[in-house]
């Protein structure tokens, strides 16, 4: 039977992408991911992050309170020991928001980071409805539903767009 590390380190790729030229190449999780693009280990019976375990791994601790990526290849499942350093869920969520990769607290519109809309579209949306244009062509034109054009046109949505 294959050991803790023989079975994570099988799922990782040495020659991953070179996202920070002075730090090498990134060993990428080739294995299961979490739906946000981390990878995913199962050890001692729960689901973890697989940069985690890489830590754990080398230092034989789990990194208090995370592993922050160095390389930035926390998407790209970066599992390499020498990317990542111990850090804050506050100093985490920062840079995630610096480098536009998170959903800012309390963000309206284009700023909350899932959105299909700019205000420019808001803003033409509306102005297409008065003119009489129809949502189902305006849903096509802006891909999204016809329900969302309604409510977009109606200030449903985007109300702080005026």
């Amino acid at each position: 039977m294959c050991s803790v590390e023989c079975r994570f380190w099988s799922k990782v790729e040495k020659n991953g992408p070179v996202l920070r030229p002075e730090l090498g190449p990134c060993w990428v999780w080739t294995g299961a991911r979490f739906r946000f693009g981390y990878g995913q280990f199962r050890f001692q019976d729960k689901a973890e992050l697989a940069h985690r375990v890489a830590w754990r791994l080398e230092t034989g601790v789990f990194p208090e309170p995370c592993a922050l990526h160095e390389c930035d290849g926390g998407t790209v499942g970066c599992v390499r020991f020498s990317h990542l350093r111990e850090g804050t869920q506050a100093a985490n969520n920062s840079e995630m928001f610096a480098k536009g990769r998170g959903k800012l607290p309390n963000a309206r519109g284009e700023r909350q980071g899932h959105s299909k809309l700019t205000t420019a579209d808001v803003i033409e949306i509306r102005a297409a409805r008065e003119r009489g244009v129809l949502c189902s062509e305006l849903a096509r034109r802006f891909n999204i539903t016809d329900g969302a054009v309604s409510a977009v046109a109606t200030r449903r949505l985007w109300r702080h767009v005026g």
